[in-house]
């Protein structure tokens, strides 16, 4: 019996250290796997990462290719500050049909839509090389949708005002100083605008009659 005992004994042994075996193993399978994903895991997160520096890499190109915004002008304000209602084009000089010299301005457009009581506004008169300085006081509204402001010359004198008179199409300006009565069309849509001196107007009226072969003969026809 001793020899069975003893078998059995070794079988036992045996089997316990089948089962260690079996057990380290899966152990460190599963360590292995676990470090497999970890692997994984921190390969994805790279290349995440790459991914998105990349597409901002992308959008800084891109956004460096936008061309700059153009800085918008300053509307007139309602605090006092004086604002250029209009700018010289560099264009000459030209004439109209009736030989009365033209001065040519740019308005820009969204300054015609702003009009309003208490803006100061600065307008210069390239035959006078010379600015004034206006301030909006009274409006009133006409029929069919004109509108009409008025004011004064800061530091002018009573005599000495502006008008402005906003249609649907055109706004028409007039500036009255001791230098002369000037008078403004703005085109609404494209701030285009052309400015006379009306005292050229009057000198044109008022031109005498030429004597010809003795005899007085009316000015040529404009």
């Amino acid at each position: 019996m001793s020899w069975k005992l003893a078998a059995g004994s070794l079988c036992a042994v045996a089997g316990i250290a089948v089962g260690l075996w079996v057990t380290q193993n899966n152990d460190q399978q599963v360590t292995a796997d676990q470090v497999s994903n970890n692997i994984s895991q921190q390969g994805l997160s790279k290349n995440l990462d790459k991914a998105e520096n990349t597409a901002k890499s992308e959008e800084l190109v891109e956004s460096s290719n936008l061309p700059v915004p153009k800085k918008k002008p300053q509307l007139p304000k309602l605090d006092g500050t004086p604002v250029v209602f209009w700018q010289e084009t560099g264009q000459q000089q030209s004439v109209d049909k009736f030989d009365i010299p033209v001065d040519h301005l740019q308005v820009d457009p969204s300054y015609i839509e702003q009009i309003q009581v208490g803006q100061v506004l600065e307008f210069p008169i390239p035959e006078l090389n010379k600015s004034f300085i206006t301030k909006l006081t009274d409006t009133a509204n006409s029929f069919n949708g004109v509108h009409v402001w008025t004011g004064v010359i800061v530091d002018g004198d009573p005599t000495e005002n502006v008008i402005v008179t906003r249609g649907k199409v055109q706004t028409h300006i007039t500036i009255s100083t001791r230098e002369g009565i000037y008078s403004a069309v703005v085109d609404n849509g494209s701030g285009e605008t052309q400015i006379i001196n009306e005292n050229n107007i009057k000198a044109a009226v008022d031109e005498p009659p030429v004597a010809s072969s003795g005899k007085l003969q009316a000015p040529q026809e404009r």
